[in-house]
């Protein structure tokens, strides 16, 4: 079988971009709506950092619980 995607990467990521921008700007949509501040992009990627940690810290202390 020959297959191949039907668009090139670099049409895939810009796609994936006007997608955040796209979600980003319909959460802001809503914070507007309720009078809560805009989100930038750098808002959310320090977010996901503090989470990615919180979800790590979590897991080292489950590993050292099950280690006893």
């Amino acid at each position: 079988m020959d297959w191949r995607p039907t668009r090139s990467p670099e049409v895939e990521a810009e796609l994936e971009l006007d997608d955040v921008d796209q979600m980003l700007e319909a959460q802001n949509a809503r914070r507007r709506a309720s009078g809560r501040p805009e989100r930038t992009e750098e808002d959310v990627r320090i977010q996901v950092a503090e989470d990615e940690r919180w979800r790590e810290e979590l897991r080292r202390r489950a590993r050292k619980a099950d280690d006893g």
